[in-house]
């Protein structure tokens, strides 16, 4: 795949869970949610996005050197430190993927 191609799997996936995670309020604005399904609906984008993210780090190519396993490395650190500072989690990881790509298409 293309780092464009890896890019729209990024920005479709943020799209979903964001959208598993707003359609009951959307839909059902009338009524109370429960805390026990705001945790629900929080962790499971959380876990889609670990599992897209691990894949990524852990995965490696045919033609894969140190530079990438740098970038890969570099981009987790910028995304952890994000998420530390402003304790958000679509902030980090899409500022983590534009740094991959912006890198890798310099390289």
């Amino acid at each position: 795949m293309t780092q464009l191609q890896w890019l729209e799997v990024a920005l479709l996936a943020a799209m979903g869970t964001y959208a598993l995670r707003g359609a009951p309020f959307l839909i059902v604005s009338r009524y109370e949610i429960s805390g026990a399904l705001k945790d629900f609906l929080a962790y499971t984008s959380l876990a889609i996005i670990a599992g897209i993210v691990s894949k990524a780090l852990l995965a490696t190519g045919p033609g894969e050197g140190p530079a990438e396993t740098g970038i890969k490395l570099g981009c987790l650190a910028v995304a952890v430190g994000l998420f530390i500072w402003r304790k958000s989690v679509m902030a980090p990881l899409m500022a983590a993927v534009i740094l991959a790509v912006i890198l890798k298409m310099a390289i």
